[in-house]
């Protein structure tokens, strides 16, 4: 799914009102008898509804949305400066057609203030939209603090009011705190970032059917990953354990050998035809023991030049060492075999500009937030995170992978892909480990550095969602994605057969 800008957006609407064609206000009604089904779903009991309208077309929006809910017998209360000289157009009309409802009832905005909010109503912020530039000042940012000083459950049509679309905000910002947004069509950029996860809540996209020409045709840097971009290998009848690569995961050190164990296991159960473990010989019983289906191997300086290896993953529990940056010198020396970077390699390139200067095109870095930071500097948001994110994908020419909620992957050319599956409960030792053995068995099975990287955060994403059918957010574990896997694989072939 393509993430646009709030400028993009307003252009995606305009196509779509001349080519469609339909009128403004009629797509306006779209979007609302959208939201109100969606709304529903959650408070289908609920009888009484305030809304918070502003007099740009956000607030037509929550205009029309009490109309709808009005016919549908709810109690509404309308709170909009409808005196207000600067309204939109689309604004204006639906204050007329909401007028005729004598059900509803309409109040100045700033007596929302002395009002004395019911105990079981619901809050509709429909105060500002995407358009918005500048921090809420007056009587806006009053209504706004009102909103969030009462405990009722609010609900944002688009974008929480006083939350810019493609900007940071100043942390005194006054922004409404919604406990679900509805966006339209698209998610906004900033609904990805960490310190915005207090303002948007749950948010959930609604198709208000926008023309497909124009979404098609706009250009983006920035995507949202779903299953159709996820296209996995068939397999050939007659194919081997060649076939499928043979992978490296060189890890683990005293006291982390469990972090070779995870990456190794995740490696051979995401379909590598053979996996090599290269871990101290204190592990190697353990190994054996845990997974006999795995090689193991001390690592040399010649290890590549008797074995035919097809990817490595290299990293976990590896200590930062001199040792290991010698291996990690060794393997940003192979060329022509693509790689995965996590843990400590990426502390011991943080550490190493020359080392830095080896990456290339084959390499994938997946840093968390703090190894992130140790490669670049502090960051204080994680918008200004992800800005640097692209300048060092750019920097580098390599591909880098930000852990977290939503991971983003970035790719040399500086495209964003934001991540759509994954849950708090992978929030947990080892949980990076087994992503490096996902994307390591990928490369080995030659799909390319972007794909692996594309493919495997959506995979691990994709098991800990399965794996949270069954257990909790705070019994998840590391193991519960390997041993999930094989459900994702089944979701996915099934999947692509439903589009075959």
């Amino acid at each position: 799914m393509k993430v646009f800008s709030a400028e993009q957006v307003r252009s995606i609407d305009l196509y779509t009102i001349e080519h469609e064609p339909v009128s403004s206000i009629d797509l306006m009604e779209r979007a609302a008898a959208v939201f109100v089904h969606e709304l529903l779903k959650l408070e289908c009991n609920s009888s009484r509804f305030y809304i918070l309208a502003g007099t740009g077309n956000n607030g037509g929006d929550g205009l029309a949305v009490a109309r709808l809910l009005d016919a549908l017998n709810k109690q509404v209360l309308v709170f909009t400066p409808a005196q207000s000289s600067k309204q939109s157009p689309d604004f204006r009309e639906n204050l007329k057609r909401l007028s005729a409802c004598p059900n509803v009832e309409i109040h100045d905005l700033p007596q929302f203030l002395t009002y004395e909010v019911h105990a079981k109503a619901v809050i509709i912020d429909a105060l500002f939209g995407t358009g918005l530039s500048r921090p809420v000042k007056g009587i806006f940012a009053d209504c706004i603090q009102g909103i969030n000083n009462v405990p009722q459950k609010t609900y944002a049509i688009d974008i929480p009011s006083g939350l810019f679309c493609d900007e940071q905000n100043a942390k005194d910002d006054i922004i409404v705190h919604a406990d679900v947004t509805y966006t339209f069509q698209f998610p906004k950029y900033s609904f990805f970032c960490a310190e915005n996860e207090q303002y948007v809540g749950n948010w959930i996209v609604c198709d208000i059917s926008l023309h497909p020409d124009i979404i098609s045709h706009t250009q983006t840097d920035t995507f949202f990953v779903d299953s159709t971009m996820i296209h996995l290998h068939s397999r050939s009848h007659f194919s081997h354990k060649g076939t499928y690569g043979h992978a490296a995961v060189i890890a683990g050190s005293e006291g982390k050998n469990g972090a070779a164990i995870l990456s190794a296991q995740a490696c051979l159960k995401t379909g590598a035809g053979l996996v090599t473990a290269c871990v101290p010989k204190p592990a190697m019983n353990t190994l054996l023991i845990t997974c006999p289906e795995i090689m193991s191997s001390s690592f040399s300086a010649d290890f590549f030049e008797h074995n035919k290896i097809a990817a490595i993953g290299i990293g976990p529990g590896i200590g930062v060492t001199s040792d290991s940056v010698e291996k990690l010198h060794i393997v940003l020396q192979q060329k022509n075999i693509p790689k995965v970077l996590d843990a400590d390699a990426l502390n011991c390139l943080g550490q190493n500009n020359e080392l830095r200067r080896q990456l290339d095109v084959s390499c994938v870095l997946t840093p968390h937030p703090g190894e992130f930071d140790r490669l670049t500097q502090t960051h204080t948001s994680a918008y200004a995170r992800l800005i640097s994110q692209k300048k060092l994908a750019q920097q580098l020419g390599c591909y880098i992978i930000l852990k977290g909620a939503y991971s983003s992957l970035c790719t040399p050319d500086g495209t964003i892909f934001f991540n759509s599956t994954g849950n708090p409960g992978m929030a947990s030792a080892g949980m990076g480990d087994v992503l490096t053995g996902i994307i390591t068995s990928l490369l080995a099975q030659q799909y390319t550095p972007f794909e692996a990287a594309l493919y495997g955060m959506y995979i691990h994403g994709l098991a800990g969602d399965v794996a949270l059918k069954n257990e909790s957010h705070e019994t998840l574990i590391a193991s519960s994605i390997i041993d999930n896997l094989a459900e994702v694989f089944k979701k996915l072939d099934n999947i692509k057969n439903d589009c075959e």
